[in-house]
């Protein structure tokens, strides 16, 4: 929920089932076996897409997924999709034709861009110098060169360019201009610890991006 339901309690709706990526028309390749706390289907995204579409209450609808779970995995197919489509290409159709759905029934749509990742570190608490015994150093991986994360996410960019490419309505937000500067991407950042693991916001991480999330939904709830 990005700290979401701490700024809008009960007005925030969250659609999420833990591995599932809530894209229409796609489901799990033959043959994959979901992790066993994966229940997700195709069912469930209908059922969330039509909610949110009847819902004259819901103004913006935010759209955000783990890409590394499913891109490098390629374990997603279009469903009535050919043979041959690769689970990004699947994701790339799926996020379209999601995203096309939600602004037909008149909402507007934030794809928030994946969030940095530190799957080198096995575990980010030992980035945390208050918790870290002082003969220890910080272990390198706990900053990264943003460079170095952007040339990684490539592909995944370039899957959501086509993805939203000439939908009006649509716009992205991109954490690592939060959890970021110039030239790195910390997990402690100026003393506040942003993760609790190497994929998971802490407390003070979903704050951050939070905040900044809830400032574009305002501009965008303004009237024009």
């Amino acid at each position: 929920e990005y700290g979401l339901r701490w700024i809008y309690g009960d007005r925030l709706a969250v659609y999420s089932m833990a591995g599932w990526p809530f894209l229409d028309g796609v489901d799990w390749k033959p043959g994959h076996i979901p992790h066993p706390g994966h229940k997700g289907t195709p069912a469930n995204t209908e059922a969330a897409l039509k909610s949110l579409a009847g819902d004259p209450e819901i103004k913006v609808v935010i759209i955000a997924n783990a890409y590394l779970m499913y891109l490098p995995a390629d374990n997603l197919r279009r469903m009535g999709g050919p043979a041959s489509e690769t689970g990004a290409q699947a994701y790339e159709a799926g996020m379209r034709q999601t995203v096309q759905r939600l602004l037909s029934s008149g909402k507007k749509v934030v794809v928030i861009e994946s969030i940095p990742t530190y799957p080198m570190l096995a575990t980010a608490l030992a980035c945390d110098a208050t918790i870290r015994p002082r003969f220890r150093r910080q272990p390198a991986a706990c900053v990264v060169s943003r460079a170095d994360i952007e040339a990684e996410r490539q592909q995944y960019l370039g899957t959501l360019d086509r993805a939203l490419d000439g939908l009006a309505g649509v716009s992205r937000f991109n954490t690592m201009d939060e959890l970021c500067d110039d030239r790195f991407c910390y997990v402690n950042k100026g003393g506040d610890q942003l993760y609790y693991d190497p994929g998971h916001f802490s407390a003070e991480g979903s704050q951050l991006v939070s905040a900044a999330l809830a400032r574009r939904i305002e501009q965008l709830l303004q009237p024009r």
